[in-house]
């Protein structure tokens, strides 16, 4: 178990925790609906507004740590590697992503519960019509995605658990969860699923940089292929 912080109280940095899931999920869920309540319907408007919320909500938990916990941020100290290193970590990290999805695509498509969401769709059509967002959607979510789910809260659940198990449990859950708003089994499973591989390797190699990168790159390439 990571040392708490003697100058930190429990119940803040649980907030904290909860804070930052329930931010991004009802960014995800709400800003949609609200933006068409307020009168704005024009769908690309929508995404990009929701991408900027996301970003709000990064920089409320940058703010929050610092001001309120009164602590760093990432609470793991960043390890350095070889680029050598960093080239076969992030190859063999995007084969694994690939491989466990495809798999899990295979099953849910044998249980008929595998197809593209509407709000998918949709995406995908914008990232046609608009090739720049085809960078800047992947970046964004691989930056604000990967910096609050593994390095806010996974690291901070590892301050009231024993063991790693726990705490990469509960991230990839909400990693999960966060994406229920696409509306699909897939969309939620799927997530989990690299939500389970990016944090049991943020635990073993302590490298943001890394999980960053493929998160990218994962994201890139399905919605290069989709967006063509």
């Amino acid at each position: 178990m990571e040392q708490l912080p003697t100058n930190v109280k429990r119940q803040v940095i649980v907030a904290g925790i909860l804070l930052s899931f329930f931010s991004l999920f009802t960014v995800a869920l709400l800003v949609a609906p609200l933006l068409r309540l307020i009168g704005i319907y024009d769908i690309t408007l929508q995404f990009v507004l929701y991408r900027l919320c996301i970003i709000l909500c990064l920089y409320i938990m940058m703010v929050y740590s610092v001001k309120v916990e009164k602590q760093k941020f990432l609470l793991w100290k960043e390890n350095t590697y070889s680029l050598i290193y960093y080239f076969v970590n992030i190859v063999g990290t995007m084969l694994v992503l690939y491989a466990g999805s495809a798999i899990i695509g295979v099953i849910l498509q044998l249980c008929g519960l595998f197809h593209d969401s509407k709000r998918y769709l949709e995406t995908v059509q914008i990232l046609h019509e608009h090739k720049v967002l085809i960078v800047i959607v992947p970046l964004i979510a691989g930056v604000v995605e990967e910096l609050i789910f593994r390095g806010y809260i996974q690291a901070r659940l590892q301050l009231f658990f024993k063991k790693a198990l726990m705490p990469i449990f509960i991230s990839s859950v909400m990693f999960g969860i966060m994406h229920m708003g696409y509306g699909t089994v897939a969309q939620i499973i799927v997530p989990w699923f690299i939500g389970v591989v990016t944090a049991v390797h943020y635990y073993k190699y302590r490298n943001i940089k890394i999980l960053i990168i493929c998160h990218f790159l994962y994201d890139f390439i399905a919605l290069y292929a989709k967006s063509r």
